[in-house]
């Protein structure tokens, strides 16, 4: 089974998720666009890839940059979080 740690940090990205997803659909809906449309410029799905990552990359960098950075696990999150943000900066650059 997982250890405490590793339970707990699985927790804080469901949380992450959670409220990201809100978030995400609270501006949706005060953008006044509907959600088959596009949001920000962006296609549904593409906008939402970028909004997860780059808020999982500043909730999880947050959080551990007061812990000093001593878990592994949250740290493999901000990596993969943080190259996902610089694909997406590359990609709609590329566009």
């Amino acid at each position: 089974m997982f250890s405490y740690s590793k339970s707990s940090e699985f927790l804080w990205l469901f949380l992450v998720l959670v409220l990201t997803t809100l978030v995400f659909f609270l501006l949706n809906i005060g953008a006044g666009t509907e959600l088959s449309k596009e949001v920000f410029g962006l296609k549904l799905p593409i906008s939402m890839i970028i909004f997860y990552a780059l808020n999982t990359f500043v909730f999880f960098g947050v959080k551990e940059f007061f812990r000093k950075y001593t878990e592994k696990l949250p740290n493999i999150i901000i990596v993969v979080s943080g190259m996902l943000v610089v694909m997406s900066i590359v990609f709609l650059n590329l566009s």
